[in-house]
């Protein structure tokens, strides 16, 4: 019985006992109804960014000896638990998330554009590149369409085959890198990240992929160091939390 219910029960036979001021003597007032459900206190399961682990540590009471938190470093997620041992405990769960902006440029997945859809998502996020008049990149792709049109016209011995010169003249005039200006991770502030440029001429067509060392470089190094500063800040707010790190 929660202590709410215990306060009902005594108000309620307090009022049963309660001297009668008319009659000089005790009186038993009897009252029907029903008390309050009991509620059974479940576990719950939240999810969301590495800083919402820390703001529940912060603003939330537990006790420390019941709770852990666990640092997961190659998946990128930190998860605070309470009440181990109890189905009524509570877990927090924090993930570094991929900026949405950054997956649109679908770096160092190996999947290409097509000259075309590489020139709508230059144009369409501007936004994005440090140097904001990106019009020297989007330049040099119509300048390499416009060339590739006029040596498929002369070149192309309607087999399928196309001069190797065209091969030459695409990764002279399409710009081979580029800088985003660009958040890596949900929720954080943007960094410069170095893009190169990879153009391809095959049979059906020109297809672009994007790689970046320094992206995988500072995803690890990033990934790294927000892990360890969610740890420290949580054993600021709870000295006394296991740390369990992997």
């Amino acid at each position: 019985m929660c202590e709410e219910q215990k306060k009902m029960v005594q108000v309620t036979l307090e009022e049963m006992t309660k001297e009668s001021i008319t009659s000089g003597g005790k009186v038993m007032f009897l009252r029907t109804g029903e008390l309050p459900k009991i509620e059974t206190k479940k576990g719950v399961c939240y999810s969301g960014t590495l800083e919402s682990v820390v703001d529940f540590a912060k603003k939330r009471v537990f006790e420390e000896q019941e709770a852990h938190l666990e640092i997961n470093y190659s998946a990128g997620t930190a998860t605070l638990t309470t009440r181990e041992q109890y189905d009524s405990g509570i877990t927090v769960k924090g993930s570094l998330i991929q900026g949405s902006a950054l997956s649109r440029f679908r770096i160092n997945t190996e999947t290409s554009f097509s000259l075309e859809s590489f020139a709508k998502l230059v144009r369409q996020n501007r936004l994005y590149f440090k140097d904001q008049d990106n019009s020297t990149l989007l330049k040099s792709i119509e300048r390499f369409n416009a060339t590739r049109k006029i040596q498929l016209k002369n070149e192309n011995d309607r087999r399928g085959n196309i001069n190797a010169g065209l091969v030459a003249e695409c990764q002279q005039t399409i710009q081979e890198s580029f800088i985003l200006t660009i958040p890596i991770f949900e929720g954080y502030p943007k960094t410069d990240v170095k893009v190169d440029v990879f153009t391809e001429v095959t049979d059906n067509g020109v297809s672009i992929e994007l790689e970046s060392v320094d992206l995988t470089e500072q995803i690890e190094v990033k990934k790294e160091n927000l892990l360890k500063d969610v740890r420290t800040r949580v054993l600021a707010e709870k000295k006394n939390i296991v740390i369990i790190e992997k």
